[in-house]
């Protein structure tokens, strides 16, 4: 395994313990909606480090590339809409992003990003995987 490898995989892994422990610890506690964004930021950003690793052949091999790739573009476009949002509020532990006329209407919660989280741990964990049979 090359160092940037190693590297971006450090960084994954830790992306995805901040996203855990804000998730699971710090969110129970404190119930901010907006700390739900933050882990929707660190998933997104341990799912973009562990790609980083993968040549284009070796995306064909890792199991959960797809789900995670369609992951990461989904929590791209929740940032990308929050950004945009005019209004934003918490309901029943979740924050909803909306733009002007309400046509965009966004639920983040807590029981969606622990399932995200789950398949962004798949991932990496897959790509280390990957890496150490290189």
């Amino acid at each position: 395994m090359g160092a940037q490898f190693l590297v971006l995989l450090a960084d994954a892994n830790r992306q995805i313990q901040i996203a855990d422990y804000l998730l699971t610890v710090t969110y129970p506690v404190v119930k901010d909606p907006k700390l739900l964004l933050s882990v929707v930021e660190h998933s997104r950003r341990a799912i973009e480090d562990a790609m980083q690793t993968l040549s284009e052949d070796a995306k064909k091999n890792t199991p959960h590339y797809q789900e995670a790739q369609a992951l990461c573009n989904e929590l791209r476009l929740t940032l990308q809409q929050h950004k945009e949002a005019l209004t934003e509020f918490a309901r029943h532990e979740s924050l909803v992003i909306a733009n002007d006329g309400f046509t965009v209407l966004k639920e983040i919660n807590p029981v969606a990003l622990k399932t995200n989280l789950r398949v962004v741990k798949q991932f990496v964990a897959a790509v280390y995987q990957q890496g150490e049979e290189r």
